[in-house]
């Protein structure tokens, strides 16, 4: 008697895997990190809360926090941050960077501005990349950089393409 058991894209048949792909692998289309990826300076870690995936200021001043994003591919980057501020659009703001290895050559999206949220009170998203996106170069980084005022929360980022 065959057993026959889907796991994930493969197929377990009688104890052999054939994978769906034929052997090759599938490329990812986009990546979603939660926010206590986050890294910041140990004085703005140590009043930052961490609740699931969310990071909230807890702090008496902004807090910067940095979220290195990884990169498969170099090029143009879209980058979405999901955060709140009970009552300010502008309690979280953020930018995306891409930068060569030597980090000597920036690729800010918007020219570099701040992108606020789009309303205070409930999650949104900012759109990093929606004027112009950060750019990649072959062996580069990502990273984005996030100012959150006193109260306020990033819960995911995800980004595209790869």
């Amino acid at each position: 008697m065959q057993i026959v058991k889907w796991i994930g894209r493969s197929i377990i048949i009688g104890g052999v895997s054939l994978g769906l792909g034929a052997g090759f692998a599938q490329p990812a289309q986009a990546r979603t990190i939660g926010a206590i990826a986050g890294l910041a300076g140990a004085s703005t870690m140590s009043c930052l809360a961490i609740s699931s995936a969310t990071l909230t200021n807890n702090c008496g001043f902004v807090a910067i926090i940095d979220f290195p994003l990884t990169v498969d591919n170099p090029g143009n980057k879209t980058v979405r941050v999901t955060g709140s501020h009970p009552s300010s659009a502008t309690g979280v703001q953020c930018r995306a960077t891409g930068t060569d290895a030597g980090a000597t050559t920036f690729f800010h999206s918007n020219g570099g501005a701040y992108q606020a949220l789009p309303s205070a009170g409930a999650p949104a998203t900012i759109v990093l990349g929606s004027v112009s996106q950060a750019s990649v170069p072959a062996g580069g980084q990502l990273l984005v950089n996030c100012h959150l005022a006193p109260s306020g929360k990033v819960t995911v980022l995800d980004w595209f393409p790869v």
